[in-house]
This record gives C-alpha cells, sequence and structure tokens, in this order.
C-alpha cells in the first residue's frame, strides 16, 4: 500500500495529465490500485504471488508429462524419454512426490513394454513400488506389481516374477478387484509355465479364463482362449489347446491390434497343426502369419514363425524348403536372434543337411549349437556363482558381527564359515558336473532324432492298423444283413437295386481297409508272401478279362499279349501278384479317355517275369513320375483334374513287387500316355501240373450292374420335368435314376465333356430343367463343367447342383446364384437331395413365368415357346456386387429393400423389377434365399453352438421362424447339422 502511495506522489505535476503519463507510470498506478483492492479484501498477496511462483515447476513437469504422452501415441519413443528426462531433472530441484512416482512408473512401462529393455525398467518400477500405498492407493500399487510382474517374467527371473503375481493376486482379491485378479492369475499361470510346472499354469489358465468369461472385455477372453490353448500345447496336449484357439476368432473383431493378435493365433494354431501332423494346414497357417508380423516389424514373432516352418518341412522330409526358410530367417534379424532360437535353428538345421548327406554342413551347424548350448550352461553356471558369492558374504558379515562379541562364537562361526564354503565348492562342482552330463544328453538326443522319427511313423501306422481293424467288425455287420436281404428274394427291383449298390460300396470300402492294413504289415515287417505253385496264364488271363467290359463301356482298344509257355507253371503269390495287375489295370483305365487304347502284356525274361500296361491316357507330370509310389501321395500340380484316390494302390503295387524280388517301374510321357512295368522273380516248378488248375476261368464281360426299370410309363414320363445327372461312378450314376426316377425324366453322362456333347446337340425345348453333377471326374470335372455353362447364353439359365465330398469352404463352387445353382455335401440324404432339386425347379418356373409376362405382347405364334432371360456377364457382376451388399447387412433384421435402393443409387421400384427379371425372386424372397444360404454355410463351418445364435447372425429374430424357413429350403434341419 505504501508503494502505491509512493508511486502516485512520485509522479510530477507536470505529467498529471492521463493522455501525457508515460506508460510506466500507468503500470504502477494500475499495480497500486490492486494492491489497494487485496488489502480491502484482506488477501495476502505477497504469498499468494510466492504460491504461483512455488507451482510453476509443477507446471512444467506437467507440461513435459503431456507432451511425453504426445509422442508415446505417435510412437516416437526417443522424444518421449527427452520429455520424460526434463521433467525428471526439474523433479531433483523441486522434489513432488505424486509426479515423481507417476515419472518412475511411466519410465519403467516404457522400457518393458516399449523397448523390452526390463534391467533398465527395474529400478524405476523399485522407486514407483516404493512410493506407491498398498492401503491408501491399492489401483496404483497393483498396477506397480503387474508391470514387475512382467518385466522379472521376460527376464525369466521366475521367482522374483511369482512373488509379484502372487502378492498382487493376494491383494486383488482381498479388494475383489476382478480386473487385476484376472491379470495376475494370469502371471502365476505364466511363470509356473516357465518354470515348467505345465499342470499348474493349466489349472490358474483355467481360472483366468473363467473370470474373463465373467467380464465384458472381449480382449480378456481372446487372451484367456490363447493362454490355455498354448499352456496344452505346451502340455503335449496339441488338439486340446487348438480347440481353445478356434475360440479366440470370435472375438477379434472387439479387440485393438486386431491385426498381430489375428496373425498370433495363426501362428500358435500352425505350430500346434504341426505338432498334430497335418503339416499342410500347419504350413498354411503359419504363412498367413508371415506377412502380418513382417509389416508390424516384430522381429521374435518373425523368427519363431520361420522356425516352426522350418520344423514341419524337416517333419515332412522336405529338407531344402526347410534349410531355406531358417535360413532365410537368420538373415532377416541377425541382432534379435535369442541364444534359445539359435539352439532350435542350428538343430534343425542341422538335422536337415544330415538328412540330405551333406555331413560337411551338418557338421557345421552341430559345432555352433553344441558352442551355444556351453553358452547356455556358462549362463547357468554364472547364476550358480552368483548365488555362491550371496551365501559367502552373508555368512561373512554374520561372522564379523559375531566376532565382535566373543572369541568361542568366532571359533565356532569361523568352522561354519569353512564347512559352508566346502559345500559350496562341493555344489559347484557338482553343478559343472551335471551341466557336462546335459550337454552330453543334449548330444545324444540329437543323434537319435532320426530314430524317433522313425517311431512317430511307426505310431501312425499302428493308429492306421487299429483304425482299419476297427472298422472290419462294423463293415461286417453291414454287409452282413445286406447278403442275407439279397438272398431273401422278397424284395422288389427298386429295393434289391439299392441294396445291391450298397454291398458293392460295402465290399470296396472293405478292400480300401484291407490295402491300409497290408500297408500296416509292411511297416511292421510282418507281410509275408504265400508262394503257391501257379499255372500262370490262366491267371493273368482272367485278370485281364475282369476289365474287358469296362473297357468296351468307355469306348477303349483293350489288347492282352501273352508272351510265356501256355503251361509255365511257377511259384507267385497269387493274392499279391492280383493286387497288383488290379490296380495297374485299374488306373490305365481310370485315366485313358473315350478312343483311347490300352495294352496288357506278359513275357518270360529267363529270371523274372515281367508284366507289362500301358496306355495312351494323359501321362504323368513330369515332377510327380518321382513320388506315386510314395504312400498317400497326392499330385502338388494346380491344374491336375479333382479326382480323389488316397493314394495306397501304387505303393502297395511296390512293396508287393520287392516281397516277390521284383520292382515296379513307371516310364510317362504328359498328354501322351504311361507304361507301367512290375517284375517278380521267376520260379518254375516243376513236375506234373493238377488238372483243376488247367481250367482258365475268364471273367464275364459284364459288370453286373443291375438296370432299374422307368417307374412310369413313357407316356406319364412325357409331362414329367429333366433331369441330367453326370457322374463318372456308374454304380452311384444308377442309385441317383433310382432315387430320382419315380419323379422325373432322368438322362445319364458319365463325365462333364459328355454332358456338354449331349447338350450341343440339343434343341431348346429338350434341354433339361435341372443339372445334377459331381466335382471329381476324369477329362472334364464338375468346375470345368460349370464354367462352361455359364460362359454359354443357351445353357447358363438352367439350374445346377454341384455334389461335393470336400467341405472346406474353397473348395465349393465360388459364385453359387441363389435360385439358379447349389452344392450338397457327400454323403447325403436322399430327402435332402429331393428337397433341394424341388426348390431349385420352383424358382425356375417361377422365372419361365416372369419369362412368359415380359412375351405377352409377342403374337401367339411367337410366344409359344417361353424363352427364359440370359443374365448376361454385366448382369452377373451386378448380381454380385448386390449380393455384397446384402452379405454386409445380413445381421441387421431392420435392413429393408428401401435401404437397399438407397445403397445401390437405383429406384425401389426398378430394383423390384431387376430382381425379378434375373433370378424370378421377389426382393424378399431374394434377401432370405442369401440369409438361409450363408446360415447353412454357417453350420456346415460349425461357427456357431446353437440355432438362436445362427439365426441371429444372418438377421433372423426367430429361432422357431428360422428352422422352418431353413427346414422347407434344403430338406434338413439347423438341428441335424449341429448333432453331426
Amino acid at each position: 500500500m505504501q508503494l502505491g502511495i509512493y508511486a502516485i506522489t512520485s509522479i510530477p505535476p507536470s505529467n498529471i495529465q492521463m493522455r501525457k503519463l508515460p506508460k510506466r507510470y500507468l503500470v504502477i498506478v494500475v499495480l497500486c490500485l490492486l494492491c489497494y483492492a487485496a488489502t480491502a479484501l484482506s488477501i495476502d498477496v505477497q504469498t499468494w504471488i510466492g504460491s504461483r511462483l512455488d507451482d510453476a515447476p509443477s507446471i512444467k513437469v506437467k507440461t513435459s508429462l503431456q507432451k511425453a504422452a504426445q509422442f508415446e501415441a505417435a510412437g516416437q519413443l526417443e522424444s518421449m524419454l527427452y520429455h520424460l528426462d526434463v521433467a525428471s531433472e526439474l523433479l531433483q530441484q523441486h522434489p513432488n512426490m505424486p509426479l515423481y512416482f507417476e515419472i518412475n512408473l511411466l519410465l519403467g512401462k516404457l522400457y518393458t513394454n516399449d523397448l523390452q529393455s526390463y534391467d533398465d525398467a527395474k529400478p524405476y518400477l523399485n522407486t514407483a513400488l516404493k512410493l506407491s500405498s498398498k492401503t491408501e492407493q491399492p489401483s496404483t500399487y497393483l498396477e506397480v506389481l503387474d508391470v514387475l510382474a512382467k518385466t522379472y517374467y521376460w527376464k525369466f527371473e521366475s521367482e522374483e516374477a511369482m512373488k509379484y503375481a502372487v502378492e498382487g493376486l493376494e491383494l486383488s482379491k482381498t479388494r475383489k478387484d476382478n480386473h487385476y485378479a484376472y491379470v495376475f492369475t494370469q502371471w502365476v499361470g505364466r511363470t509356473f509355465a516357465i518354470q515348467k510346472d505345465l499342470n499348474k499354469a493349466i489349472e490358474y489358465y483355467q481360472e483366468a479364463l473363467a473370470l474373463a468369461l465373467k467380464s465384458d472385455d472381449p480382449f480378456k477372453k481372446y487372451e484367456g482362449h490363447l493362454n490355455l490353448g498354448c499352456g496344452h500345447y505346451k502340455n503335449k496336449q496339441a488338439a486340446q489347446g487348438l480347440k481353445y484357439l478356434e475360440q479366440c476368432y470370435q472375438y477379434l473383431d472387439a479387440i485393438p491390434n486386431r491385426d498381430k493378435r489375428e496373425a498370433d493365433v495363426w501362428m500358435w494354431s500352425g505350430i500346434m497343426h504341426g505338432a498334430t501332423k497335418n503339416y499342410d494346414e500347419g504350413i498354411r497357417l503359419l504363412n498367413k502369419a508371415v506377412p502380418v508380423f513382417n509389416r508390424l516389424d516384430i522381429p521374435h514373432r518373425r523368427m519363431h514363425t520361420h522356425l516352426e516352418l522350418g520344423n514341419i518341412y524337416l517333419k515332412e522330409k522336405r529338407n531344402e524348403e526347410a534349410i531355406q526358410i531358417i535360413e532365410t530367417a537368420f538373415q532377416l534379424d541377425p541382432e534379435h536372434i535369442s541364444a534359445f532360437e539359435r539352439k532350435f535353428g542350428y538343430t534343425l538345421l542341422y538335422q536337415a543337411y544330415k538328412n540330405l548327406g551333406n555331413f560337411k554342413k551338418s557338421i557345421q551347424y552341430l559345432e555352433q549349437l553344441n558352442s551355444v548350448n556351453a553358452r547356455l550352461d556358462s549362463i547357468n553356471n554364472a547364476r550358480d556363482i552368483q548365488e555362491l558369492e550371496k551365501i559367502y558374504k552373508e555368512q561373512e558379515r554374520i561372522q564379523t558381527i559375531e566376532k565382535q562379541n566373543t572369541t568361542r562364537r568366532s571359533l565356532a562361526l569361523l568352522l561354519l564359515f569353512l564347512s559352508l564354503l566346502l559345500i559350496g565348492t562341493f555344489s559347484a562342482l557338482y553343478f559343472l558336473n551335471q551341466n557336462r552330463k546335459k550337454l552330453a544328453k543334449q548330444h545324444a538326443i540329437i543323434e537319435s532324432q532320426t530314430h524317433e522319427l522313425r517311431q512317430l511313423d511307426q505310431l501312425k501306422s499302428n493308429f492306421f492298423a487299429n483304425v482299419s481293424h476297427e472298422l472290419r467288425t462294423p463293415l461286417t455287420l453291414i454287409l452282413g444283413p445286406i447278403s442275407s436281404a439279397l438272398k431273401s428274394g422278397t424284395l422288389d427291383k427298386r429295393n434289391f437295386n439299392l441294396l445291391q449298390k450298397a454291398q458293392q460300396s460295402g465290399k470296396d470300402l472293405k478292400k480300401m481297409v484291407g490295402a491300409i492294413l497290408d500297408l500296416s504289415k509292411l511297416e511292421a515287417q510282418k507281410m509275408d508272401v504265400q508262394w503257391q505253385a501257379t499255372l500262370l496264364f490262366p491267371l493273368t488271363r482272367r485278370i485281364a478279362a475282369a476289365f474287358e467290359s469296362q473297357a468296351q463301356m468307355k469306348g477303349i482298344k483293350y489288347t492282352f499279349h501273352y508272351q510265356a509257355e501256355r503251361d509255365l507253371y511257377v511259384e507267385l503269390d497269387k493274392e499279391k501278384t492280383t493286387i497288383i495287375l488290379n490296380n495297374l489295370l485299374s488306373n490305365a483305365l481310370k485315366f485313358t479317355p473315350h478312343g483311347g487304347a490300352i495294352s496288357f502284356s506278359v513275357e518270360d525274361l529267363g529270371n523274372i517275369l515281367q508284366f507289362t500296361v500301358t496306355d495312351t491316357g494323359r501321362g504323368i507330370h513330369p515332377d510327380d513320375v518321382g513320388h506315386i509310389f510314395d504312400r498317400f501321395y497326392q499330385s502338388k500340380q494346380g491344374n491336375a483334374p479333382v479326382e480323389g484316390g488316397t493314394g495306397i494302390g501304387l505303393a502297395l503295387c511296390r512293396e508287393f513287387a520287392e516281397l516277390m524280388g521284383g520292382k515296379v517301374s513307371v516310364q510317362s510321357q504328359l498328354e501322351k500316355g504311361s507304361t507301367f512295368i512290375a517284375t517278380i522273380a521267376r520260379r518254375e516248378v516243376l513236375g506234373t501240373i493238377p488238372d483243376a488248375d488247367k481250367s482258365v476261368e475268364v471273367a464275364p464281360t459284364s459288370d453286373n450292374v443291375a438296370v432299374v426299370a422307368p417307374v412310369a410309363s413313357p407316356k406319364s414320363r412325357a409331362r414329367l420335368q429333366r433331369i441330367l445327372v453326370v457322374e463318372d461312378n456308374a454304380s452311384l450314376r444308377t442309385y441317383l435314376e433310382t432315387i430320382l426316377s419315380p419323379y422325373y425324366q432322368v438322362s445319364l453322362a458319365e463325365n462333364g465333356r459328355k454332358a456338354l456333347d449331349t447338350l450341343e446337340y440339343s434343341k431348346l425345348q429338350a434341354y433339361p430343367d435341372l443339372i445334377l453333377s459331381d466335382i471329381m471326374m476324369p477329362e472334364m470335372d464338375g468346375y470345368q463343367l460349370l464354367q462352361a455353362l455359364k460362359s454359354n447364353d443357351n445353357l447358363r439359365s438352367i439350374p445346377t447342383i454341384m455334389l461335393t465330398a470336400r467341405a472346406a469352404v474353397e473348395d465349393k463352387l465360388k459364385a453359387l446364384r441363389i435360385g439358379v445353382d447349389d452344392y450338397l455335401l457327400k454323403p447325403f440324404e436322399e430327402e435332402e437331395l429331393l428337397a433341394r432339386i424341388e426348390n431349385l425347379l420352383n424358382n425356375y418356373q417361377e422365372r419361365r413365368a416372369q419369362a412368359q409376362d415380359l412375351n405377352e405382347q409377342e403374337p401367339p405364334d411367337e410366344a409359344s415357346i417361353v424363352v427364359l432371360p440370359q443374365i448376361s456377364q454385366e448382369d452377373q457382376v451386378w448380381l454380385e456386387e448386390l449380393e455384397q451388399h446384402l452379405n454386409e447387412n445380413l445381421a441387421n433384421s431392420q435392413y429393408s429393400i428401401t435401404q437397399l435402393s438407397y445403397d445401390i443409387a437405383l429406384s425401389e421400384r426398378q430394383l423390384r423389377r431387376r430382381i425379378k427379371q434375373l433370378v424370378g425372386l421377389s426382393p424378399s424372397q431374394y434377401f432370405k434365399a442369401i440369409r438361409l444360404q450363408h446360415a447353412r454355410q454357417l453350420l456346415e463351418a460349425r461357427r456357431y453352438n446353437t440355432i438362436a445364435q445362427t439365426a441371429a447372425a444372418v438377421g433372423f429374430q426367430d429361432a422357431g421362424a428360422f428352422s422352418r424357413n431353413f427346414s422347407q429350403q434344403f430338406g434338413k434341419s439347423p438341428a441335424a447339422y449341429l448333432s453331426h
């Protein structure tokens, strides 16, 4: 106040006019007035100004923290560290405990979560723990414990990690904090896992998953399933682990960092598929994860994925590919490779080069592997020595204290110290000796890997053998009653034909089971040769005659040449020889087209008997020739026709021929044909030939396929709708005709090429109303047939149903048109097939009616033939775009035709007219069909466990209405899919 008065009185009289006052005097006057007001209000101005000045460092610290947070969000960690250092320096000059705690916690989390520099994180986190209070700030205290448990876990210091995890778990349960109870339960489980106590780990993972399922956090549910799945895998329960990983997918859309999380699921699923010997699926999933980890730049994940891919390639004996991907991994991230990853990679490279016979490289990697093992052992030894040093220092401290008290106690403590020193020395020597033994054991394990792989292969063979034996009993119970029913004489012709086809299929399955059993016996070296004295000519003539009728039906020129003595009497295994020749001849018939030629010759070459089968079929790709005798081999060529097969037949041929002192070889030229040569040792039998062996039994020329009489008369059948059945299997063709003939006119074709030939020469009125086609066929498969139909303006509108034995989504038709095309999985039920056909034909009739309406304006003579509107390529693209909009809104039950017309920028009236014109359905019918089609795919893939969940996923609010509509559309209830 006095300062203000002095300032006013100090103004010169000559400057008393305000406009003439200097600016500094005006400022002084304003300050004086403010001081006067503060005095009147009893405000201590000096204290107030001082407090503001004291708060200035805190404001600067907070500003630095805000900038650090901004740089953290932008991923600029160096800038973040700079501002945290500025804040730390300010706090050293002006201590502020809450801010000091906050900075230490931030630095600890930064070094642990982002920089993975765990040693740098420890001092900051320990300081933060000391500054926080267990009672006054429990949530903050739990947060620090969480980061500490994580830091020591990734340092592999399991005891420290367990200490903080257990403390956090107890505190969170006391406070009934479910969030941190889940977090610390996971840490306890993970710590038990690195301590190799996997049963305990799984127990805590299950407890954590139960807590996650009670919460609303999708990430916890995802993480809980992932950790429990990985726990089961590490406990050698990979199949169980895969079940939990499958559950992770349903939470991905609701959690952050979706790409990384999904890639983690792919990586672990791929590893577990490899562990269950589903190698192709394992490789597919790991290859999906690799580009994601590359894009996100996650070195350890990228390294681990490459090594696991190499591991699977090695198990599949694809040694070159294993070497390539592992060496590529080492070159990608040389600075990020841990000692454990080097150990894993060197083990795989050592084994791969050993398998290839490159022992020089194999020894090099074995030496590097031993070097890594020695380094890991030295680390363990260093830890042991550190523990001994701790014990030594503690005992030295106790000794010093006791010496100050009494001489006698000093002597006792000295003796105790010497004893402990001796114990420590012997312990160190013991641990060193144990480490040397461990290294020797590891070397022995590496040397025995080949033997272990053979044992695993033997286990696989035993499994096939056991399954095959188990199948024989139900096959017997199936074939026995069928045989009795066929012999009863009480069946009408239709039922007789149905049972006869079932009996033949059962016999075929029985043969396949027998082949698998033979392979198992061969692997177990329990297969014996049953030598029999046999006339060669009658045996080979009978085998050759069995295929004459099939060759005649296919229009193939078939010749048999016997170039040996007619009365040659030899010792051979008749059954195995028959299997060899039947396999070679059936393959030749399968792959030789109409109009081709097959030659079967038998030659006596002195010391061996040679059987040659030559065909003019499509031949074998050069990349496949070297593998066709491998068990279960399938062609790797992308353009190979889809024809099925088990890969057993030729493998048996080779094994049986070698048992009889011979071999099987092949010469093939692509698109020109193949020649298979089988030889066996010639063991002539001298002496009189029994009369019973002189008779030549020739197989009948018919294949005994029953011909089904038409159910309806020709007059009544003329009014029936027409169906073209395209199927290469004669028995299945007849079975389908038996099912359909009471209701439709049925015509048959044995493959896609024959079907197109039939359609090409048909007039418009004679086109079938529906085509039912298999996918796996020779010459032209179902995919190629469908493509030909859709590219033909006259055939595009014919509804088509595809039969497939492949349930994978990628193997189904790519562009299913509702009301036009459909697919049905084998084995199918008769009622389901008839319902699908009826629905498609009804839609077809509606489209014809629509076409009739469009043609009403034409003269009578021109409108007498109804021409269906053709779907052009442009219309096809428009329909695909329309379906994309509908698929994006499937779960929205309120999505209407009005909203759809707005989305595609087309008036509602035009939209209704165009949908009706193209697919013959109203928009509501069309949308419902789309929903039901998608629901069927969800049910086939088992995406949901209940009907209600599936109904909600496709926009049905009422599960009962969904079930009724689904059953009506597909002839099979949703419950039937879920019960399989």
